[in-house]
């Protein structure tokens, strides 16, 4: 009757903790929130240690663009989408 569930991936996983990030404190930037994730040291999608404000869009933009998609509403409005 119930199945497993899906593993998560790692932009999954990222999203989860940006999003965490952008509700804790709405007025948090893009840099703020890539120096957070270095001072994590979570990895960019690419792999890299280094986060900038693009690397974080990107983490938010390759989730978006899966077409099983699910995305934070809050995260949405935030300024990683404008």
């Amino acid at each position: 009757m119930l199945d497993r569930a899906p593993r998560r991936t790692a932009d999954d996983r990222l999203l989860a903790i940006i999003a965490g990030m952008r509700h804790a404190d709405p007025d948090r930037t893009l840099a703020g929130i890539a120096k957070r994730l270095e001072h994590m040291r979570e990895r960019t999608l690419r792999g890299c240690a280094k986060w900038y404000p693009s690397s974080v869009v990107a983490a938010v933009a390759s989730r978006a663009a899966r077409p099983d998609h699910r995305l934070d509403p809050q995260l949405a409005q935030s300024d990683c989408y404008g």
